[in-house]
């Protein structure tokens, strides 16, 4: 059974590459498009991988947990029929497929710290696998593909997406120094792997890793602070409206445009009933929200986005009770990390801040294709893993 145990990794590691590599320049439009059609089935062969493994290794589902990330889906199943007067497969599927996969099958990361160093190992592989790959494709195709719109890609067609890739490394090198021991690691990766990290998503304009990278070590730092938590959490949320609002043009053109798709979006719940429910059917849905007119960086002319904001998605789906409920069960897992240890609090509780701080530019934590939210989705559970270690 030792090929079962390697088996989710694999997997994991080789659909974490292949979303990569399916935004990679070096390619045909033609060999782009068949690499990303073959990501629903690689998530598929993912999520069945891991529902055997869990099944093998850990023989119980803990119920409250269960029933509390069901809601969600449950939920916006109910308000499509009845309020939304249509639904959406494809994205009710979605919230079903993630609400397993965090809640449930990623247990399988977590039922050690074994288990958890292999798993963030691996992640840290996936960075330098895709870093590797880049410098053949340059080698290659040559250096005028590094850039895409004047931002620092590696020759992928996302920035932010290879900046991301980075970031799950960064996180993964710090959870494994807050559980594995500190003496372990040394100046390459607690200072210097950081700072080339950090450069990475300064040189991608990427503001959503600058973000979540800079928040991390906000929180870590005032985490133990004897100042009021109100206090606290204004220090932060004027850290994400500053990039949120201000237009620095060095970090990223006019915003993104993402301020005029907010306003857009947020036309669309404009009544009572859609502040509280969502707003009702839009012939523009996309996965998982509706799109709005963005303008193009690179031609300036008018394309379809979606709202690039996990928060304002949630609002636009399933309104203020959608986020509520939406909240529940993470709310629950977190509240078991008083079974770890003040360094593992303190990182971990980092960590979530600034994933929620990145959500107000990206999806964190409703979408299998980006690498943060992959990541995010793998760790949400890793609470209970100390419960069972602690209460021993």
């Amino acid at each position: 059974m030792k090929l079962l145990r390697y088996l989710p990794y694999f997997f994991l590691v080789l659909f974490m590459i292949w979303t990569g590599i399916s935004n990679n320049l070096s390619l045909s439009y033609e060999q782009m498009v068949n690499a990303s059609k073959m990501k629903q089935p690689l998530l598929a062969v993912l999520l069945l991988v891991l529902t055997i493994a869990f099944i093998r290794y850990k023989k119980k589902i803990k119920i409250k947990i269960f029933f509390l990330s069901l809601l969600f889906p449950f939920y916006y199943l109910v308000i499509s029929i009845l309020y939304k007067n249509t639904y959406h497969i494809q994205v009710i599927a979605l919230y079903f497929a993630w609400s397993f996969y965090v809640f449930i099958f990623s247990n399988y990361w977590t039922i050690n710290k074994k288990f958890l160093n292999k798993f963030m190992n691996s992640m840290i592989i996936v960075f330098f696998i895709i870093i590797l790959f880049g410098i053949y494709a340059i080698s290659t195709k040559g250096m005028d593909l590094a850039y895409f719109n004047n931002r620092f890609s590696f020759l992928y067609e996302n920035p932010n997406f290879f900046a991301q890739y980075g970031q799950v490394a960064f996180y993964s090198i710090l959870l494994l120094i807050v559980f594995d021991g500190i003496k372990k690691y040394n100046f390459f990766w607690k200072v210097l792997m950081p700072l080339i990290i950090f450069s990475i998503a300064y040189a991608a304009h990427s503001r959503n890793v600058m973000l979540a990278m800079i928040m991390f070590y906000v929180v870590y730092y005032i985490y133990n602070l004897k100042i009021k938590i109100l206090l606290k959490s204004l220090f932060v949320i004027s850290i994400i409206i500053f990039f949120a609002v201000v237009d620095t043009s060095f970090l990223n053109t006019a915003s993104s445009g993402r301020l005029v798709i907010w306003s857009y979006a947020l036309q669309d719940i404009s009544t009572n009933i859609g502040l509280f429910f969502g707003a009702k059917d839009n012939p523009d849905l996309s996965v998982l929200v509706h799109s709005y007119n963005k303008l193009n960086e690179a031609t300036g002319g008018p394309v379809k986005f979606h709202a690039d904001n996990m928060f304002v998605e949630l609002l636009v789906e399933g309104g203020i009770v959608g986020i509520f409920i939406f909240s529940l069960p993470y709310i629950y897992v977190y509240r078991k990390i008083k079974y770890m240890e003040f360094n593992q609090r303190r990182v971990l509780t980092a960590i979530w801040v600034s994933a929620l701080a990145q959500s107000f530019f990206v999806t964190n934590f409703t979408s299998f294709f980006s690498p943060a939210s992959l990541f995010f989705g793998s760790i949400v559970m890793l609470p209970f893993m100390f419960q069972r270690i602690n209460s021993k």
